[in-house]
């Protein structure tokens, strides 16, 4: 009877191959999910380099671009310039995209790292910051700063803090530096500046030899450093509007006279393309003037 109640050989060897092949199964199906991950994380390493091929060439193409029609205003004022119309100029590509140039005073703000300056010029840049987070706190310091450039502040464009921050660092005495600072606004707003009214503001407030020297080195009525953002919308089709799929922002350099703008390259001091999500929520977008450092 006991023999009788036994599995049969067939039985086992039948449950035997079942088992192996539920097994084989398994290890198929982890092999197979293994090399499909494998694959899809290739293809996404691909696809990243391949973004970030497309967009280091795009981005040289539109810094050409900025560059060739820089290259143009060789007897223009760029400050006159942007006076005028800071919206230099549109391009329309072959797919009927439009590139759009804008321009704008950046050396109005206060240079966000001095450690990048000479030993000899540091400290007053250093006193500038000082000023200036005392007189505008750390939210709105991001807004009036810049990453590249000289130290000197465009006393034609700058903020009043900036103004004020630079006058402080120069004369190293509060109540003198916002005489300074006032005698400025009240000169930047009855005409264009000069370098002779910074100098008669000084003989007027008796700057001492080397406040004078601080505030000359300070103040600049002769920019060189502008912001520029270049964006990207595709072409209206219909009723379609026009949508904006990219944008950059950065700092060029340009020399105040003729013989300084000649030649290509190296005009860019930073150029960088835009969070389009984090711009559309409020936060600080251009990169390009305000980096942090070392990216």
């Amino acid at each position: 009877m006991q023999h009788a109640n036994r599995p049969s050989c067939g039985s086992w060897r039948r449950a035997y191959a079942l088992a192996i092949t539920m097994i084989v199964l398994v290890v198929v199906g982890i092999l197979t999910a293994v090399m499909l991950d494998r694959q899809s994380q290739t293809t996404l390493a691909v696809s990243r380099q391949l973004d970030q091929y497309q967009e280091h060439h795009g981005k040289k193409g539109l810094a050409e671009v900025v560059e060739a029609y820089l290259l143009m205003l060789q007897n223009v004022s760029m400050a006159g310039l942007i006076e005028e119309d800071p919206h230099l100029f549109d391009l329309e590509l072959a797919d009927r995209s439009i590139v759009s140039v804008r321009f704008e005073h950046a050396q109005g703000r206060a240079l966000a790292y001095p450690n990048k300056l000479d030993t000899r010029v540091r400290d007053k840049a250093e006193r500038v910051l000082m000023h200036l987070r005392e007189l505008v706190g750390p939210e709105r310091l991001d807004r009036l700063t810049r990453v590249d450039g000289p130290m000197a502040i465009d006393a034609q464009s700058a903020d009043e803090a900036v103004i004020r921050a630079a006058a402080r660092a120069a004369t190293q005495d509060m109540e003198l530096g916002d005489r300074l600072a006032d005698e400025l606004l009240r000169a930047r707003a009855d005409h264009e500046l000069t370098r002779a009214d910074v100098g008669r503001i000084a003989t007027r407030l008796e700057l001492s030899t080397e406040q004078r020297r601080d505030a000359t080195e300070l103040f600049t009525v002769l920019p060189a450093i502008w912001g520029v953002r270049v964006e990207l919308r595709t072409p209206r089709f219909g009723n379609e509007p026009e949508r904006l799929v990219s944008a950059y922002e950065g700092l060029v350099q340009i020399g105040t006279s003729r013989a300084r703008r000649t030649g290509r390259g190296n005009v860019f001091l930073s150029f960088e393309p835009i969070d389009l999500a984090e711009q559309a929520t409020g936060a600080t977008s251009d990169r390009g003037l305000r980096r942090r450092e070392g990216e």
